[in-house]
């Protein structure tokens, strides 16, 4: 093989390998304030104020209401719909803080509809740590 055989096979190679880090399915970082993931974070902490987290942290011992603190960061994935991985700190009102690591997919053109097997929004997998207090950690 000559020498521009090895150039233009070189070239293919790295060309299709680009193309595949550019189509769908990859994870990557997203912004934490865009609308879609804070409409995800949303999600999350309804279900954090309602028992036993719809099934999702039945050990999950909170006091009072949760309320998001921050997003601490966020990724998304395409798929059928998009794959949001959220990195959050809620507090609970007794203060409280909660690290909590969820999924949510993501399928916008369903919402609006009364399926509820196939909801837009859905918490795919959630997992909660205590913290402890605020205060009693600064």
């Amino acid at each position: 093989m000559g020498p521009r055989a090895l150039l233009f096979l070189a070239f293919g190679t790295l060309l299709a390998v680009a193309r595949a880090e550019m189509m769908g399915g990859g994870v990557g970082a997203t912004d934490v304030q865009g609308e879609a993931v804070q409409k995800a974070a949303a999600l999350v902490v309804s279900a954090l104020n309602r028992p036993g987290c719809d099934g999702l942290c039945a050990d999950l011992v909170t006091e009072g209401e949760v309320t998001l603190v921050r997003l601490l960061g966020a990724t998304a994935q395409v798929v059928a719909g998009i794959n949001f991985g959220l990195d959050m700190l809620v507090q609970d009102a007794e203060g409280t803080e909660i690290r909590v690591q969820a999924h949510v997919w993501s399928r916008p053109w369903l919402e609006g509809s009364n399926d509820a097997d196939g909801p837009a929004n859905k918490i795919t997998s959630l997992r909660a740590l205590p913290l402890g207090r605020a205060e009693a950690r600064t």
